[in-house]
């Protein structure tokens, strides 16, 4: 089994593609490089605790505005997945498990009392 792709939506989508083996992933200072690896943990990493699954301001870059209150959902998709391994322990949560490829999905999403501050502070 291996990483094919992980889509991080929010107030904009990205998508990473990989390959079978080693990826690389490159780009410029502050591109979010981290975040893909933090987004592939915040899925997988069943050890986490509670409060290092809470998304903060230092999560995005200084760039961005407007990131508060978004819905955040994070796709990872898996290709040549062998349901005979003894290790069954992932697989169980992974969806749509055909052709030998299924994805795990985590959502973020804000509080009631936050969604209803940020829409009180837009008008």
């Amino acid at each position: 089994m291996y990483l094919k792709e992980i889509q991080l939506r929010n107030f904009n989508k990205s998508k990473f593609l990989f390959q079978k083996g080693i990826n690389v992933i490159i780009g410029e200072n502050d591109s979010g490089k981290t975040n893909a690896l933090h987004a592939i943990r915040l899925v997988l990493d069943k050890h986490m605790n509670w409060y290092e699954k809470e998304i903060t301001e230092n999560l995005f870059s200084e760039t961005l505005a407007n990131w508060h209150g978004h819905i955040i959902v994070i796709s990872l998709r898996f290709s040549e997945i062998d349901t005979s391994k003894e290790d069954q322990s992932m697989l169980k949560y992974i969806t749509g498990n055909k052709d030998g490829e299924g994805s795990l999905t985590w959502f973020c999403l804000p509080d009631s009392s936050t969604r209803k501050n940020l829409s009180e502070a837009k008008n």
